[in-house]
């Protein structure tokens, strides 16, 4: 009995070569398929379940984990040495690479026919062959005949190795295209069919353009030829075959002595496949026929033969062929070509070795004892490989008997009865051969994971030989030479089962320390990353380290990919999977974890990638991040008792707040499992701003300056691109500088705040290509929701990575981990929101380790009324749009409570909101022609003037898509949602009456309600929509004004608005942007429509109310179904001292116990008639007062930072961005006050001693008290150490000298008497004194200037003592 199993090995050389020859995708497909073969042994192979051993576990996952991988480092090393055609090298960042000799590059090129298998030993091979069909008729001896003999008279000898018999005809269609809706749809109609028939023969090699899937030929008896029904059954299969591009040839069986000139020309057309032609020309010049050609015939297949050698034992021990218990167990090994047997046992040794000593310290021996006998043939028996090893003839006279396990192992052959040897035992004895075709899918073993011992020794230092085993693996399976700064610390942590949160600088290698410690254990890893450019990035980063078994799962798929892709993870296909944190809050997501977890597979980690999101975006517009870590805790099993998954939070650009805040969120406490390097500074970074001023063109107003700064920005772009950028490089012009050029090629990134405007990613795109008309082609655009869709922004970042692009205009949604080694520079057209975002996006540039510039253009001298630079201006927009006020929250939450509305919206308008919530695309439908005519045609459009995905016929609903700008298989997807959703409107109603009607759901009771008709502590759904009624309120008004205004039109206006007055000016716009005209608001429609503003709710504001409501606990979970746009919460009913608990518990994670104390009261004041609303009350209030307020403080950092470079030039500005990052006193600090609990003014006196005199360690001190004062605000502590240093360093305003010390004074007095601020004043006086008059001089001032203010509190203070005395 055979089994097919997964394992193949490629030498790193012969990969990167093969990537570079013109038939690269042909070898590499071969390749891929001799990584499966067939495997006979009746013990493995039987439904008894392997013995998981975790260590051999992780060994079989590695072994498979790309088809084919990449040998280990101790076996690359061999071939290296006994072949002499690979040489080492090491880069200049830690690469290493085993690259064919420059002088061997062409044979290796030359030989690569090595992988078009055939054994030229083999002249008759019908002896065992089975030729019964499926019609069992009398036919099988034309069939034996036509195998053994016409097949190799005509096309040549040993031609007949290439036909596979009696093939399944299911497996042939399923192979085609298992994923295609179509294909699965006509597979259920084949069970009835010929669902059971095979096919006489199969051809089929590696598929290239030209060439058919592959080629079934058929032995035809009479019937084939008399009977109606078996003719229609012929010709109903052969017509489904060629729909899915195999082509069929039938050969009846009076023509098998003479086979028709066209039928033959048919196969003959196949055969003239690359593939074939190589096997001819092994044919005709056998490799094994020279000691050259046998070298290369080891180079190219003895890795795959090892890997399968490697798999057979490690399969003899699981399935307990092989007793693991033993002293000693002996193999014996038939080589039937190329050498395997010694290097394979060898590096499994070594493998196993590293293991043990990182599991348990010690170099433990897993396996017995092997004792290896190797036996080989003729031709092969002076192979390098085999030099200096024991190895013996084979002959069929041998006694195989005694050996615990026989090994017969054939690469070239798919011959199964190769000359057997007459004594062994069938159930020790294992016959592995090369197969046809695969049918079935690789599949992963699991096992609870590993707890590793630390890599430290007890005193603390890493313990040598842990550190050489764990490069081993770092080397064998990522070939880098050696671990970065902190790589180490975050696989510690990571092995060790803890759950670390490692901040990194960009670029310094964060994905690879979860991968090393997800191969190192024998179950899945969930990666979750923030957006979908990332997750294609990191999968086809592992496939580029030959590591495939991996895929992502997010709406750029289609989805029956999403299905496909989660249906493989579920089964074990894959190890690693990567995945938005919203699939955890989706129903048929949860489903599938459960599935993995009920079918004995584990979870190894959940890694949250660009941890920072989990603060930065989980607050303001994703709060599916807020429930990511109880989420996965949850739903990821380890299936290992009460363990719960380790989870793994990686950054490269986070404050300290940010890392609290992900703590917090994802409820990791462990506070030594904070890793942090000693400096994120990154030397080949050039950090620059490039200051400009706008001339105003026309009358001072917002509207002018905003103008008047675009035009100033685009002018300032061209002249930087064109003479500074080219100064930083040595280049003539910048078409030269960027023009693509393979590896050579120049890249940069110009990131933009948005798409459109002119400072959005189309504008400045256009400009460049204006500009720069010959590299046109080499200019592209990357934003969220891009015309096209994901399919288009895939291709973009494709071409990107591979040199085709090698400008890329792009928003945020392209700056983060995307990893690419030529990065010169980047630009960002205005300042970011803050210094992360700048440093995570700049980072993208340097990842080679070569320098490279990072550009922030920054108009300084126009200023918008509010006193706003128009980049400040972009990003309050932002930040705004992300919190849009505590009353605007209240409003909302409070009207879920009250009652649940639904929008009452033609269902034309559902299927936009739909197709927004699931696409992340905004369509327009519109009705051709326009009731009350009977419409017959619905058209479907972009967002964007003239984007046209197409239009539906409504009586027939077939789709016609369009090609204009809108590629077709993008407008196809839109269109076939659109139909789908027609599709499935309820049965007897027309198309057109079921598009205008409107689906009312009556209001239900509220959610408050709905709670008090739960029985206390007990649960209930209680579902709501993610919208409310209120767009189509506007709807209704507006289209009585004017029928222009339509749903659509709604959704645009409200992008990017939080307030009325912004609502009204986009409607306008909008407005002008659909009709060409000018529409009057007048001051009636205004007072009717604010009101209608007001009570809006969109499915932004729906998600934050339910986070609110999950923490003070009323919602105890909540599950998505994005189809419907609904949200099902479920909710109980808890006591309000609950309710008031879960609200003190969760301030009690920002703010000090004394702080979280005083909740309890202040709750009770606020006039509210129910705990639950004084609650949500309060906790709103709360998240603007600290969550807001920090988001504010970031903004205005990064603001400080480009107002450094104005006043004094780059290299203040590079301090200020290194400084926050690096400061040196923060941990310090952070530890000597507690988190910021602690204000003692003998902190501050110590550090001021620390910093002495040294301006470098002043600048340090005050860059560490800024980073802090984001995360403590009401450490006083920290103001008057920003406070002292600023006025030492003499380069900030007195304004915010005055503001520290003003905030240092309001903090303090909460703690201390007034005797104690003023002798830590005059203490404060001393030391300025110490260092500069002048200083002092400003301090004193600033003393004198607030002596009022002072004098004023003192009064209260000690008022407030008087009548503390009395009692009062």
């Amino acid at each position: 009995m055979a089994k097919e199993y997964s394992a193949g090995y490629i030498l790193q050389g012969v990969r990167e070569l093969i990537k570079s020859n013109p038939d690269g995708e042909l070898w590499l497909k071969a390749i891929k398929k001799l990584s499966v073969f067939h495997l006979s042994n009746s013990n493995i192979n039987s439904y008894e379940p392997e013995k998981e051993h975790p260590i051999l576990t992780i060994l079989d996952n590695q072994v498979s984990r790309g088809l084919p991988t990449i040998p280990s480092i101790f076996l690359e090393n061999k071939f290296l040495s006994r072949l002499g055609i690979t040489e080492k090298k090491t880069t200049r960042i830690g690469s290493i690479s085993y690259n064919i000799i420059e002088q061997h590059k062409q044979l290796v090129n030359e030989h690569l026919r090595a992988f078009a298998i055939v054994d030229t030993r083999l002249h008759n091979t019908s002896e065992n062959i089975s030729f019964q069909t499926w019609e069992e008729h009398a036919g099988s001896d034309y069939e034996q005949i036509f195998y053994n003999n016409i097949f190799n008279e005509i096309f040549g000898a040993c031609s007949n190795q290439v036909l596979e018999l009696q093939r399944s005809i299911t497996s042939i269609l399923e192979q085609s295209d298992r994923e295609e809706r179509a294909t699965r749809n006509q597979l259920a109609d084949l069970a009835t069919r010929f669902y059971e028939q095979k096919a006489d023969f199969v051809l089929q090699f590696p598929q290239v353009e030209g060439f058919y899937k592959g080629l079934i030929i058929e032995i035809d008896g009479s019937q084939h030829f008399t009977d109606p029904n078996q003719q229609q059954l012929d010709n109903s299969r052969n017509h489904f075959t060629r729909q899915n591009n195999w082509e069929t040839v039938r050969i009846t069986t009076r023509e098998i002595d003479n086979i028709p000139k066209g039928k033959k020309r048919i196969i003959e057309n196949y055969l003239a496949h690359p593939y074939f032609k190589a096997i001819r020309n092994n044919v005709q010049q056998p490799l094994i026929n020279s000691k050259t050609g046998k070298r290369y015939l080891q180079l190219m297949l003895s890795p795959l033969a090892i890997a399968r050698v490697q798999k057979a034992i490690i399969k003899a021990f699981k399935k307990g062929l092989l007793d693991l218990r033993s002293e000693k167990v002996s193999i014996a090994v038939i080589e039937r070509d190329v050498p395997c047997a010694y290097l394979a046992i060898d590096d499994l040794r070594e493998q196993i070795r590293h293991l043990s000593l990182l599991q348990t310290g010690e170099f433990e021996t897993v396996l017995p004892e092997i004792e290896v006998e190797v036996f080989v043939t003729p031709e092969y028996k002076d192979c390098e490989l085999n030099a200096g090893f024991s190895i013996k003839e084979f002959n069929r006279n041998i006694d195989f008997e005694s050996f615990d396990l026989l090994i017969d192992c054939a690469v070239l052959s798919t011959n199964f009865y190769l000359d057997p040897p007459e004594k062994s035992v069938p159930r020790r004895t294992i016959v592995i051969r090369s197969l046809h075709s695969s049918s079935e899918p690789r599949k992963f073993n699991f096992h609870p994971s590993i707890t590793y011992n630390s890599l430290y020794d007890d005193s603390g230092k890493l313990a040598e030989d842990k550190s050489v085993s764990l490069s081993f693996f770092l080397q064998s399976l990522f070939r880098k030479e050696s671990f970065r700064e902190g790589q180490i610390e975050i696989l510690n942590k990571a092995l060790q089962k803890h759950n670390p949160i490692a901040l990194l600088p960009t670029g310094a290698g964060k994905s690879l320390t979860y991968q090393l410690a997800s191969l190192l254990q024998p179950g899945l890893t969930i990666v979750v990353d923030p957006i979908k450019s990332l997750m294609k990035d990191q999968n086809e980063n592992l496939i580029s380290a030959a590591i495939d078994a991996t895929t992502y799962i997010n709406s750029s798929l289609t989805p029956v990919q999403r299905e496909a892709n989660t249906r493989k993870f579920a089964e074990g296909e894959y190890l690693f999977a990567f995945v938005s944190p919203e699939r955890f809050i989706v129903q048929p997501f949860r489903r599938t974890l459960s599935h993995i977890a009920n079918n004995g597979k584990c979870f190894s980690y959940c890694v949250i990638d660009e941890a920072h999101c989990v603060s930065e975006w989980g607050h303001d517009f994703r709060t599916a991040y807020l429930k990511l870590g109880e989420n996965a805790r949850l739903f990821c099993s380890t299936n290992n008792g009460l363990e719960k998954v380790p989870i793994i939070g990686l950054t490269g650009t986070a404050s300290f707040d940010v890392l609290s805040d992900v703590q917090r969120e994802v409820h990791l406490i462990d506070e030594s499992s904070i890793i942090r390097p000693e400096k994120l500074e990154r030397e080949e970074l050039t950090f620059k701003v490039k200051v400009f001023n706008a001339t105003l063109a026309g009358p001072t107003t917002d509207r002018n300056i905003w103008a008047s700064v675009g035009a100033a920005t685009h002018q300032t772009l061209i002249n930087l691109v064109s003479n500074e950028l080219l100064d930083e490089f040595n280049a003539r012009t910048f078409s030269e500088f960027v023009k693509p050029k393979g590896d050579s090629t120049n890249c940069g990134i110009i990131f933009c705040p948005h798409k459109g405007g002119e400072f959005g990613v189309k504008r400045i795109a256009e400009l460049l290509r204006n500009t720069f008309p010959e590299i046109k082609h080499a200019i592209g655009e990357y934003y969220g929701g891009g015309d096209g869709g994901d399919k288009v922004l895939d291709e973009t970042q494709d071409r990107f990575k591979n040199n085709d692009i090698s400008v890329l205009v792009a928003t945020k949604a392209f700056g983060m981990g995307i990893d690419k080694p030529n990065i010169r520079f980047t630009i960002h057209v205005t300042h970011p929101i803050s210094i992360e975002g700048f440093y995570q996006e700049a980072g993208r540039a340097g990842r080679d380790r070569e320098s490279a510039v990072c550009f922030i253009l920054h108009c300084d001298n126009l200023r918008l009324k509010n006193g706003n630079t128009v980049a400040k201006e972009i990003q309050e927009s932002f930040l705004s749009n992300s919190f849009r006020g505590p009353n605007n929250e209240k409003s909302v939450i409070f009207e879920l409570l009250d009652c649940i509305t639904y929008p009452h919206t033609p269902n034309i308008n559902q299927i936009t909101s739909r197709v927004l919530n699931e696409n992340g695309r905004i369509c327009k439908l519109n009705l051709f022609p326009r009731p009350p005519e009977t419409p017959h045609t619905i058209y479907v459009n972009g967002e964007e003037f003239g984007t046209n995905y197409g239009q539906i016929n409504l009586r027939t609903l077939q789709y016609t898509p369009s090609d204009n700008i809108v590629p077709i298989p993008e407008a196809v997807e839109i269109l076939e949602q659109v139909k789908d959703i027609i599709s499935n409107r309820p049965n007897g109603i027309g198309v057109v009456d079921w598009l205008q009607s409107i689906n009312e759901t009556p209001v239900e009771p509220g959610i408050e309600e709905l709670l008090s008709r739960i029985p206390e502590n007990q649960e209930d759904i209680i579902t709501i929509g993610f919208e409310n009624n209120g767009i189509q309120e506007i709807v209704d008004y507006l289209s009585i004004q004017d029928e222009a205004f339509d749903y659509s039109m709604m959704l645009s206006s409200l992008n990017f608005c939080f307030t009325f007055n912004q609502f009204v000016s986009n409607l306008k716009t909008e407005y002008w942007r659909n009709t060409n005209h000018n529409f009057n608001f007048t001051a009636q429609i205004l007072s009717d429509l604010e009101p209608l503003y007001e009570n809006i709710r969109l499915a932004p504001d729906t998600f934050k109310a339910v986070y609110r409501l999950s923490i003070i606990g009323v919602v105890k979970d909540y599950i998505v179904n994005y189809g419907a746009s609904t949200i099902n919460l479920v909710c109980i009913n808890i006591p309000d001292q609950q309710i008031l608990n879960n609200l003190i518990q969760y301030v009690s994670r920002y703010v000090t116990t004394a702080t979280a104390s005083s909740v309890r009261q202040e709750v009770h004041q606020i006039d509210k008639p129910t705990i639950l609303r004084k609650c949500i009350d309060y906790l709103i209030g709360f998240t603007y007062e600290h969550i807001y307020k920090k988001r504010r403080i970031a903004m205005d950092n990064m603001e400080s930072a480009v107002q450094k470079a104005v006043e004094e030039g780059d290299e203040a500005f590079r301090t200020e961005i290194n400084n926050y990052f690096d400061s040196r006193y923060v941990e310090a600090l952070r530890i000597e006050t507690h988190n910021g609990d602690i204000s003692e003014s003998e902190i501050l006196f110590d550090f001021i001693h620390q910093v002495g005199h040294n301006k470098d360690e002043i600048k340090q001190l005050r860059g560490s008290s800024s980073r802090l004062l984001e995360s403590y605000q009401a450490n006083a502590l920290f103001y008057w150490m920003r406070l002292y240093s600023s006025l030492l360093l003499k380069d900030t305003s007195k304004t915010n000298l005055q503001k520290d010390f003003k905030s240092g004074i309001e903090h303090f007095k909460n703690q201390y008497d007034w005797v104690e601020i003023d002798n830590t004043i005059e203490q404060l006086k001393d030391e300025i004194g110490h260092h500069d008059n002048e200083s002092l001089k400003t301090f004193e001032w600033i003393i004198e200037s607030e002596l009022t203010n002072i004098a004023v509190q003192r009064v209260k203070s000690m008022n407030k003592t008087i009548l503390s005395d009395y009692g009062i």
